[in-house]
Order: structure tokens, then C-alpha cells, then sequence
């Protein structure tokens, strides 16, 4: 028999140091400032949920900790250090993580980069525990969705509380899931 699950959400955060290649619309010269502020919009985005977070710190520095320390109780977050060890396996041990999570049904995997809405999460949640036929969700949104060939096909909208979601033929490492559709879809990884 499995644990209970106590939280509503189990969420592996990869988050390094360094900035992407692609310059950032903000604080394209600090990396730390852009992290913190995409860090704290997706605590604002969670708005009542009780979240696990495993802060996947990939060659960070201890501001990088003690920014996850002061919006989240000990309780509720795990610091994972990695010395640099970059995308593929950070990717990696968020799968690690989510698939051996007792925590919730509903994992989540995000990076460090994306700006949330305040108060915006639960939307991602209700589409997906509504709709048995969501196997994955995310919050990101491109222009190459519309003008890029691979992504232009016929898609099926659905729309849930005011928000339309889209299928698409694949999304950023930034997304979310059941932990039995994750664990079905990395079988072959093992």
C-alpha cells in the first residue's frame, strides 16, 4: 500500500547559474535577478497549493538556496546540488525525483526561466483532473506554435475556465503530469 499523498503538487525546479543563450527581455545581464523573479511569480502562481519543491540547484551559489529557503518552509523543500552537471541531467534528475515521489499524483517539471501569473497554477491542475484525456500540460506559449510547419497540424482546443488550451507536438522541459502517465512515458528510459 502506497503513502498518502499530501500535497497537491510535487514540483523538480531546475534552476544554474548561468544565463541562456538567447538574451532575456529582463535583466539579460543577471541571471540571479531574473531567477528570483521568475521564481517568485511561480510561488505567487500557486496561490493555496500545498507544494513539494525539490530545487535542482545545477552549479549555483548559496543565494540560489537561500532564495528558495525564504519562500519555502524546510519542510516543504528539498535542495538537490549538482556541480555542473547541465541540461540533460538536471533533466534527468527531475525524472528521478518525480517518478520516486510519494508526494502527489501530480508532478511537475520547470526551469528557471519562465515568468507565472499570480494566482494562475490551479488552472494547469483542474484542466488536467478534469479532462482524463490531458496526459500533459504546460503554461508555455510561442510563436512557433503558429508559424513553425512541425507545430502546424490540426489541433483540438479545449477550453476550461475561461483559458484555451491547445494540443501541440511537443513543449519545453517545463510541464506538468500525473506520475503514472510520467512513469508509463520514461519506462523505456530505464
Amino acid at each position: 500500500m502506497s503513502p498518502k499523498k499530501t500535497y497537491d503538487l510535487a514540483v523538480a525546479y531546475r534552476i544554474c547559474s548561468k544565463m541562456s543563450k538567447t538574451p532575456p527581455p529582463v535583466f539579460a545581464d543577471s541571471k540571479y535577478d531574473l531567477a528570483a523573479l521568475c521564481l517568485r511569480s511561480f510561488k505567487a502562481s500557486l496561490n493555496g497549493l500545498k507544494v513539494k519543491v525539490w530545487a535542482i540547484l545545477d552549479n549555483c551559489p548559496k543565494e540560489y538556496e537561500d532564495l528558495f529557503a525564504s519562500l519555502w518552509d524546510s519542510e516543504d523543500l528539498v535542495l538537490v546540488r549538482c556541480p555542473g552537471v547541465g541540461d540533460d541531467a538536471t533533466f534527468g534528475k527531475q525524472i528521478e525525483i518525480l517518478e520516486n515521489s510519494t508526494d502527489a499524483e501530480f508532478v511537475y517539471f520547470a526551469e528557471d526561466d519562465f515568468f507565472y501569473l499570480p494566482g494562475r497554477f490551479h488552472l494547469m491542475l483542474d484542466l488536467i483532473r478534469n479532462h482524463a484525456d490531458v496526459d500533459f500540460c504546460s503554461p508555455y506559449d510561442h510563436l512557433d506554435f503558429y508559424t513553425d510547419s512541425f507545430h502546424l497540424h490540426h489541433m483540438r482546443i479545449k477550453v476550461e475556465q475561461g483559458q484555451v488550451w491547445k494540443t501541440q507536438n511537443g513543449t519545453v522541459h517545463t510541464f506538468l503530469t500525473r506520475k503514472s502517465t510520467l512513469f508509463e512515458n520514461t519506462l523505456h528510459l530505464v
